[in-house]
């Protein structure tokens, strides 16, 4: 399969998987609340949101192992480089956290947004650019 085809077919994916990703949140969200009682209904409709992140983490690894050697590589350095990142600040402030009741908490829920932020950075200004990727 060309690169072309390749990155229109993640392009594809991890845009219908971002939609459905917002859709999901919005619709649980009218649904759910916080008061809401845990039920193996209410449990699900919690985690169909996740669903669609799954959906968007297999589009980046079907992605990865179908582009040429090059463009692995730097998207693989960029990915570890985001992941070493995430790592470092939530392993910190975690931490701290343990230490300090007044800090204010980062909800894991958080980790894939920054995991996801840092890889654009990276591939867009560090080890990536310039792939026309991601």
């Amino acid at each position: 399969m060309s690169q072309a085809k390749i990155q229109k077919r993640y392009r594809r994916n991890v845009m219908g998987a971002g939609a459905g990703y917002i859709g999901a949140v919005f619709g649980v969200s009218t649904q759910l609340d916080g008061d809401s009682p845990v039920t193996v209904l209410n449990v699900g409709l919690a985690l169909l949101p996740g669903l669609f992140i799954v959906g968007m983490v297999y589009a980046m690894w079907v992605y990865i192992r179908d582009v040429d050697e090059a463009a692995r590589h730097f998207l693989v350095k960029a990915m570890m480089s985001a992941l070493f990142v995430t790592l470092a600040l939530s392993g910190v402030w975690g931490l701290a956290e343990l230490f300090l009741d007044n800090l204010p908490k980062l909800p894991v829920f958080f980790v894939f947004p920054i995991v996801m932020g840092m890889f654009g950075v990276f591939t867009a200004f560090g080890p990536a650019r310039g792939m026309g990727c991601a």
